[in-house]
């Protein structure tokens, strides 16, 4: 028999991430910053780690972490798009590079930039013999929203790749966002039309 405590304390744990994820993902209004999410995740992945009859009896957690909406067409990764990990201190910092120890053979002369954090969409840019042909956001990771004619609004975008030899086909990963100065003049434009 479990741990009444435990079986709650994880099934509470769980509804909260889930909410948190669907305010994030799904209705773009997260309520809570990055880190205190990321903290509820990293305490729900510790519980269930202590305490995995819990699981068991509860069943796998739904991975939810997916920013496809019904708006758009889905269309499938080639290859899987990946999230980034992130890292709030030192410990955590230094816990990457035992990681990376272990998959590197040799860690001289790596070294470390550190940004402040970026918040857009992750997208992957395709081009096939050099032409752009479509832009997918990171979805679930194996499919995401076919975003291809609102990337053709920027500015600036590359619809034809120079030089050779050109790889037949190049998926191109990033983030796109908008910076505040933008940010503001749409929010004012949409006011005064309003």
């Amino acid at each position: 028999m479990q741990d009444p405590t435990i079986v709650r304390k994880m099934k509470v744990l769980r509804a909260e991430v889930r909410r948190h994820e669907e305010l994030y993902y799904k209705n773009a209004s997260p309520v809570i910053s990055d880190q205190e999410f990321d903290g509820l995740k990293r305490n729900l992945e510790k519980l269930e780690s202590e305490f995995p009859e819990v699981v068991r009896q509860l069943g796998e957690r739904e991975q939810i972490g997916d920013d496809r909406l019904e708006e758009f067409a889905n269309y499938q990764h080639r290859e899987p798009m990946y999230s980034l990990d992130n890292t709030y201190n030192q410990e955590e910092l230094s816990a990457f590079e035992t990681r990376l120890e272990g998959v590197l053979e040799s860690m001289k002369g790596i070294s470390y930039i550190v940004e402040p954090k970026v918040d857009g969409v992750a997208v992957s840019l395709t081009y096939e013999q050099g032409v752009f042909v479509r832009a997918t956001t990171r979805g679930n990771g194996t499919e995401g929203d076919d975003i291809t004619e609102n990337v053709m609004t920027i500015r600036g975008l590359p619809t034809v790749l120079r030089g050779s030899p050109l790889p037949e086909i190049i998926e191109i990963r990033g983030e796109i966002f908008i910076g505040n100065e933008e940010f503001l003049r749409i929010n004012r434009k949409r006011v005064d039309n309003y």
